[in-house]
């Protein structure tokens, strides 16, 4: 396949996170564009030029940089500059590249390890000089900065070419926000990574987002860091005691208050929610409770989310849900009067994984 550009579109490259390449690949169709191909971790994606409001090069684009920012799996985001076929085609297309327009301040190049088997032959040193060289023949006054430069340039092994990308975007540390990491800390919170990928997977970027079973905050954290207005109840004061601090502590705004789940009252544009189950969760709210007493197995939780799900039809037509892998939730959803457009399973460990579920209202 041919990679290039045109004067209304701009190949961006995203560098995937493939602990769960489906996550990836929907959150990158909703907020940035359906990939044209997927190859060697790398999925490559057209974005049409929008005439209005945007500046002549597209890595100033706030439209693309803030969805890129959004993101929960992928890694890095960059703008493909140019492929050569081999080594012999590569001083030729660096020197017909033109560096002004995509110098900044100073410059880096590496071959991502691992990634560019198709230059196997010639040194990151060699490479990088012969960038040097060119951009001097044009002019630009070039700096090295091998740490963090504004004109960091790669090459990988792309289908069967090789491909130089200027990076524009590089994930954070979500790490840093994990459940271990806050104060708040409950063994069931939502890892950040997973809670931005249910959000982003909704295919909404504003509104009023709730979590009728909020816990420690981990969903609502990152929902206020989107910048949705965001609203969080659960049964348990314990719990909204620890969600409160989490958020006070990353200095975030979100609304949340002890409530049952299925008492939730208002309109919400989506609902994203990690309901209890398990040793480490309790079933507090009264209907919750009288699932219990009698059924604490199974049968009793495909019952619980059954109900939930009838009951939050009040308040919204968009939910994203976790489901333990044990829960029916086939026959939950089917039940309980919604359709299912998109699953996945996450892995956590020898005894558990996690259904990811999109759901909307079924039609009459």
């Amino acid at each position: 396949m041919r990679i290039g550009t045109t004067t209304n579109s701009q190949i961006v490259v995203l560098e995937l996170d493939m602990s769960n390449e489906k996550l990836a690949l929907e959150e990158l169709r909703l907020l940035i564009g359906k990939p044209i191909i997927v190859d060697n971790k790398h999925a490559l994606i057209e974005i049409k030029r929008i005439k209005e409001g945007l500046k002549k090069e597209f890595d100033s684009s706030p439209l693309i940089l803030n969805n890129l920012k959004r993101l929960a799996f992928s890694r890095a985001g960059y703008l493909y500059l140019f492929s050569a076929k081999d080594t012999k085609d590569l001083s030729l297309e660096i020197a017909n590249f033109d560096w002004k327009k995509v110098f900044e301040k100073d410059f880096s190049f590496r071959k991502k390890e691992g990634f560019c088997k198709g230059l196997k032959g010639v040194s990151e040193r060699d490479i990088g000089g012969s960038i040097w060289d060119y951009m001097q023949s044009v002019g630009i006054k070039p700096k090295v900065n091998l740490l963090k430069a504004k004109t960091a340039i790669e090459a990988i092994k792309f289908n069967k070419t090789i491909i130089f990308l200027k990076k524009i975007w590089e994930r954070e540390n979500l790490e840093l926000r994990r459940p271990i990491k806050r104060s708040g800390f409950h063994p069931t919170g939502v890892h950040p990574k997973i809670a931005r990928a249910c959000i982003n997977i909704s295919g909404k970027t504003t509104g009023k987002l709730i979590d009728p079973f909020c816990g420690s905050g981990g969903i609502i954290i990152e929902s206020a860091l989107l910048g949705f207005e965001t609203y969080g109840t659960d049964c348990d004061e314990i719990m909204i005691e620890k969600s409160k601090k989490n958020l006070f502590d990353l200095g975030i705004k979100a609304k949340v208050k002890l409530g049952d789940a299925f008492k939730v009252r208002g309109k919400y544009d989506l609902v994203v929610t990690d309901p209890p189950y398990g040793k480490n969760c309790t079933l507090k709210s009264n209907y919750a409770k009288s699932i219990d007493k009698k059924n604490s197995s199974m049968l009793g939780i495909n019952l619980f989310y059954i109900k939930f799900l009838e009951k939050i039809k009040e308040n919204t037509s968009n939910i994203v849900m976790i489901f333990p892998s044990f829960a029916d939730w086939k026959r939950i959803i089917k039940e309980s009067g919604w359709n299912c457009d998109f699953s996945t399973k996450i892995y956590v460990h020898k005894s558990l994984s996690r259904i990811i579920l999109r759901i909307k209202k079924a039609m009459p």
